[in-house]
């Protein structure tokens, strides 16, 4: 039951841009939080880089 279970993506503090949807350009999307995907559909998004402070960094990225 795929269809019934929506998951909520979010990059961590950071915000995110769709720009491509199912395959489709369209205008940018303001900056968001999260987006909502649902089973079978696909997105494109843009990450807002964001400067950190060598202490905090986890890993490399």
């Amino acid at each position: 039951m795929a269809t019934l279970a929506p998951i909520v993506f979010s990059a961590d503090d950071r915000k995110i841009q769709v720009v491509v949807a199912d395959s489709k350009y369209f205008q940018p999307t303001e900056l968001i939080n999260s987006i909502t995907i649902n089973a079978d559909q696909r997105y494109d998004f843009l990450a807002q880089a964001t400067k950190s402070s060598s202490a905090n960094q986890i890993g490399s990225f």
